[in-house]
């Protein structure tokens, strides 16, 4: 909704030129925030002109392909909401081509450093979720959602729930094991559907994940954010020439191909490959129809 907010004031002045200046404000107020009450002159900005004027915008502000093409994905669903209320006769967004989705390589850390970062930690329960980060490669979301019944010590593992509500069962390695029964024991007694890791208000949220990454980068003397963490658990896993399907599923990805960008950021790998041809540099390049070079 604040998308399309963003739209109608981003449309030129004389779109809106036959509604005075609090129906301009029921743009914004009413026609997208309480869409019941809109009468419909106050959508006459939602058009694929209007889109179109946005559209230049955003290129002229120099935003990503990518913020671009999911802000006209999140005003294609307002479209189709619209449309389904009977507000519109059409979704504009329709006419529009989305640019090609681009796909960017991940920044990761030397192994060493998610080490440390997870060492140097002397609050229990930031080393938690550090560990988890750095050893499971878990998002901030499935960090936040893990309750102490998924926590299994005996199959060494944890569920976890992932995207679109899926389950999946994630070894954990034996560093992220310690942190979390160090921070378990502190506790005191839980039962199965108490949070796995917990603020004073109950579950944790996202503010402490990010402020113990922060913490540790400080440490470290680096920028570090959650998700450069499973990043590098990837990209570590691919170096220790884990399977890419193994490694898919680990992180919980729908799709091989997202996965496959990972083999573009381990330079190893991609030295390993070539090395797989043979030879030495004392070889002598063979051309045909000349000599050794």
């Amino acid at each position: 909704m604040g998308v399309a907010r963003r739209v109608l004031r981003r449309r030129p002045a004389g779109a809106l030129h036959d509604v005075d200046p609090p129906e301009r404000r029921g743009a914004e107020d009413v026609a997208i925030r309480r869409p019941g009450r809109a009468r419909p002159d106050t959508l006459r900005a939602f058009t694929t002109a209007g889109l179109r004027d946005y559209q230049r915008y955003m290129a002229t502000q120099g935003w990503r392909t990518n913020t671009l093409r999911r802000r006209l994905v999140e005003l294609g669903c307002f479209g189709a909401w619209l449309v389904d209320r009977g507000y519109l006769k059409r979704n504009p967004v329709r006419a529009l081509s989305l640019p090609k989705r681009e796909r960017y390589l991940p920044r990761v850390l030397e192994w060493q450093q998610a080490e440390a970062a997870v060492a140097g930690e002397p609050n229990a329960r930031d080393r938690a979720i550090l560990a988890l980060l750095a050893f499971a490669g878990l998002r901030r979301s499935e960090v936040m959602a893990a309750s102490v019944g998924d926590y299994s010590r005996g199959s060494r593992s944890l569920r976890v729930r992932g995207k679109g509500s899926k389950d999946r069962v994630v070894p954990l390695h034996v560093m992220a094991m310690a942190a979390l029964d160090s921070y378990l024991a502190s506790r005191g007694s839980l039962g199965p559907r108490d949070p796995l890791l917990a603020s004073w208000r109950g579950r944790i949220g996202k503010r402490p994940i990010i402020n113990a990454v922060a913490r540790a980068g400080r440490r470290l003397g680096i920028r570090l954010h959650p998700h450069l963490f499973r990043h590098t658990f990837a990209t570590e896993l691919l170096n220790r020439h884990a399977d890419l399907r193994v490694i898919q599923t680990l992180l919980g990805h729908e799709s091989l191909e997202t996965t496959e960008i990972y083999t573009h950021v381990s330079p190893a790998r991609r030295r390993e490959a070539v090395d797989l041809l043979g030879g030495d540099a004392s070889t002598p390049l063979l051309v045909p129809g000349r000599g050794p070079e």
